[in-house]
């Protein structure tokens, strides 16, 4: 199943705090927002603190980037497709050793996967988010880079074994914090219409590469500006409950 992940717009000095904060967790430092706001203070503005800004994006501490954040900086959604190589991989080491307690190298994931271990320790990071995928670890020496993980918890086995997908867990996220008042669809259905609506989108943007205009000429279409606005858009129409839901699309 296809999910669509927004990339979020990004205010100038946004981008650079992002960016600072992005390249200290993908080298594993251990620093303080203080530290970044000193280093950029001058191209922050007075009043600014990073729990303004939208918490997908960043943790409101300021000290550690979400995975929307590392998209946003991108303008791409490699790391998606990087955190699901790194889950898989961990699962595959963990069905082969089955034992529970095991330490898990990261060189040997890096070594199966081509993947920098910094860049594994980084996704093994931006998952914490969204649940515990680490039970206990050793780090390089002054850093937050693993060096081993572990899994003494089978619920933890279990979150590798029936791991959606990090697009699935993101959008899953941002529909259970948007809730409001009503009967409101399941985890199931959710993921199903997104998948439908990703068909929609699809449908649009096989009219506009075929030159098939049901819009009005003079119209400039850009495909990536509306797909990257109903991405944007889609996680804030699950807060409807299903009736409001279903009103709104006929």
């Amino acid at each position: 199943m296809k999910q669509s992940i927004p990339i979020l717009r990004l205010k100038k000095y946004e981008k650079i705090l992002l960016t600072e904060i992005y390249n200290r967790n993908l080298k594993g430092e251990i620093f303080t927002y203080s530290d970044v706001w000193m280093k950029l203070q001058q191209d922050l503005p007075n009043h600014f603190r990073p729990e303004q800004m939208d918490s997908r994006l960043i943790s409101s501490n300021g000290e550690r980037i979400r995975i929307l954040g590392v998209v946003a900086i991108q303008r791409k959604r490699s790391i998606i497709k990087t955190i699901d190589i790194v889950v898989a991989t961990i699962w595959k080491i963990i069905q082969r050793d089955s034992r529970l307690g095991e330490n898990i190298i990261v060189l040997e994931i890096e070594e199966m996967t081509g993947i920098p271990r910094q860049e594994i320790s980084l996704c093994l990071h931006l998952i914490s988010d969204y649940g515990q995928y680490v039970n206990s670890s050793s780090a390089e020496e002054n850093t937050k880079i693993f060096k081993t993980i572990q899994f003494n918890d089978v619920n933890i086995i279990y979150r590798y074994k029936e791991f959606p997908g990090a697009a699935s867990i993101i959008q899953l996220e941002n529909i259970k914090n948007q809730s409001s008042e009503g009967e409101y669809f399941n985890d199931e259905e959710v993921l199903y219409l997104s998948w439908k609506v990703d068909e929609v989108m699809d449908d649009l943007r096989h009219k506009l590469e075929v030159g098939v205009n049901d819009l009005k000429l003079g119209h400039e279409i850009i495909w990536t500006d509306i797909r990257d606005d109903l991405a944007e858009l889609k996680p804030l129409l699950y807060r409807l409950t299903k009736r409001q839901w279903y009103q709104t699309f006929v």
